[in-house]
């Protein structure tokens, strides 16, 4: 059964130091530790269970406002998870979240992980929102709102993507998107672990693309892409091996580097691993801070495993 309106779920938020050894430790290279918490369902009552699996969060944009967060997950779910903050504009909790299903192009909700593995999105200037799916690879746009977090409802309408995206593995889709000052879109291929060489992405417009590399290092591959005022990017990167365990790397891309063809190198901002708070961290927001600098939230995808969190932790860069 899939809810017909959005499907409210309480959730519990547990403030997690970076790092647990040394809690005093509030900075990872050039940013600043601000605040973070581990998100979990808070218990209710069997009857008003939400519907909507909690977890698998892919991706996310925050509101203008920065009082929510709206999410897509891999298994085919909108997430608006709403934000409490001081008055300096640090996270102090997140109270609960609202979730609709995505939709096909006919309106029909996306259960089936073929069809539903949603991984990047991003808001365009027009409003709309876009959709990176991989697996069946492709780009679907959703309508928007005034509301620039109201769960979206569907239908959605197919984007021209490349030609070249239905070559990609099937667990290695797109999972970094980002609209660029100029109205160009960038998306970023995750690309398969330790495979040599660089990473493939594609710059461009609906019908219009050309192909971009991204250096690859260390492992680490591209989760999320998000623009500064600036109209430069963010981009967040993880690691993984069963031997060491999750990483997280956070590097800053010039926009004047986003050319055709280009072969982008993105600046190191931070990185950091265990023992220090760290788990698969797909999701990528930043905004202005009032005071300077920019504040920046990333969020974990749990995929869904008793043995992970879902981790939303905010730092302040003082900016490019």
């Amino acid at each position: 059964m899939v809810p017909a309106a959005a499907d409210e779920m309480p959730l519990e938020a547990q403030a997690v130091p970076l790092d647990p050894v040394h809690p005093d430790v509030n900075k990872v290279g050039a940013l600043d530790y601000v605040a973070g918490f581990a998100l979990m369902p808070a218990p209710t009552l069997l009857a008003t269970r939400p519907l909507a699996p909690w977890g698998g969060l892919s991706d996310m944009m925050l509101a203008r406002d920065g009082s929510a967060l709206l999410s897509v997950s891999d298994i085919g779910w909108w997430w608006r998870l709403r934000l409490t903050r001081d008055a300096q504009g640090r996270l102090t909790g997140v109270p609960g979240a609202e979730a609709a299903p995505l939709r096909d192009l006919d309106g029909t909700a996306l259960t089936r992980k073929f069809e539903s593995d949603a991984e990047s999105m991003t808001r365009l200037a027009d409003g709309r929102w876009v959709v990176g799916f991989e697996r069946h690879h492709r780009l679907w746009s959703y309508a928007g709102s005034d509301q620039d977090t109201a769960l979206p409802e569907g239908p959605a309408s197919p984007i021209d993507g490349p030609a070249t995206l239905a070559n990609l593995p099937e667990n290695n889709g797109i999972e970094a998107l980002a609209e660029l000052a100029d109205g160009r879109i960038l998306m970023l291929a995750e690309g398969q672990e330790n495979a040599p060489g660089d990473g493939i992405g594609w710059l461009g417009k609906p019908g219009a693309w050309d192909l971009v590399t991204i250096r690859h290092s260390q492992g680490f591959r591209p989760t999320a892409l998000a623009r500064v005022p600036s109209g430069d990017l963010l981009l967040l990167e993880r690691y993984f091996t069963k031997a060491k365990g999750p990483a997280v790397r956070i590097s800053f891309i010039a926009a004047a580097s986003l050319l055709p063809g280009a072969r982008l190198q993105p600046a190191l901002l931070a990185e950091w691993r265990l023992p220090m708070t760290v788990d698969n961290f797909e999701c990528l927001a930043v905004e202005p801070d009032v005071e300077g600098g920019l504040y920046l939230f990333i969020l974990s995808d749990d995929n869904q495993n008793p043995l992970q969190r879902t981790l939303l932790m905010q730092f302040h860069w003082a900016g490019p």
